[in-house]
């Protein structure tokens, strides 16, 4: 993320970029990016969800299902970044059913959260994301099983309906900068071709740039306190959880009984 603090004015800024564009790339495409848990996002973060689903809670199997949202396109993010249609599309045909689920972005088996399903890209409207613009855009969406045995109190958490945002883990491939200045004539040029698929463009034109993402691959997918792009939401079920039952679910049994050989399965392998 660019300290844009620094700039006493855009032309300034902006003669930065471009003087460092490779480097700044380099560094981008040589680190995992994750979410800035620190980053204030004013109001972004607040998302009622339209979207429902059709799973049902089943307690006493140690394993809920839910689909959670890792990333929103088309929304410039704390990191300066837009995801453009398709950014994940070849890394989930070559490793799709490796995406693990962590929190925290914390890569050791510890910090797992559950299983997913299936990792996919779907094409929603706007309007079912809560947000006032027209048309559509893609999510990168997660079937999971969330595991009682790997993480009672995120297991919990997702069962109260209280984990609301989520952060990718992934390196970038291909993105290019586009900056809203015909001055730098290359950057300018990708900022008249992408900039009008982002939805929170008066963002982008206050700062006057982003970096467009055409291409990443994807590690994993965290629940986390508050990520970088915030439209990154647990779409809620049409069946009500079975939280009643959850005061029936003994914690004094073993665990590992209440987990199907399927995960006991993966917890050995």
């Amino acid at each position: 993320m660019i300290d844009k603090s620094k700039f006493t004015t855009k032309k300034e800024l902006f003669k930065y970029l471009v003087d460092n564009k490779k480097d700044i790339i380099d560094v981008k495409k040589s680190v995992v990016k994750h979410c800035n848990p620190i980053n204030s996002l004013s109001n972004d973060n607040v998302t009622v969800k339209a979207l429902e689903t059709n799973h049902k809670d089943d307690i006493s199997s140690g394993v809920i299902k839910r689909t959670i949202v890792g990333n929103t396109y088309n929304w410039l993010d704390s990191h300066d970044d837009v995801h453009l249609k398709n950014t994940f599309t070849v890394s989930l045909k070559q490793r799709g059913d490796r995406v693990k689920f962590y929190h925290d972005h914390i890569n050791q088996l510890s910090a797992k959260i559950g299983e997913f399903d299936r990792v996919y890209e779907m094409e929603v409207l706007w309007k079912d994301l809560n947000k006032p613009y027209e048309g559509t855009t893609t999510i990168l969406a997660g079937d999971a099983d969330i595991i009682r045995d790997y993480n009672p109190s995120m297991f919990k958490q997702y069962l109260d309906g209280r984990i609301d945002q989520h952060s990718v883990g992934m390196y970038y491939i291909t993105l290019s900068l586009g900056i809203n200045d015909p001055e730098h004539e290359e950057e300018f040029k990708e900022w008249n071709k992408y900039s009008k698929f982002i939805a929170n463009i008066e963002k982008a034109e206050e700062q006057g740039f982003a970096f467009f993402v055409k291409e990443a691959k994807l590690i994993e997918i965290s629940a986390v306190t508050e990520g970088s792009n915030a439209i990154t939401p647990t779409i809620d079920n049409k069946v009500n959880p079975s939280k009643d039952n959850l005061d029936k679910v003994d914690p004094s049994l073993d665990s590992q009984k209440l987990v199907s050989n399927k995960y006991k399965l993966k917890r050995l392998c």
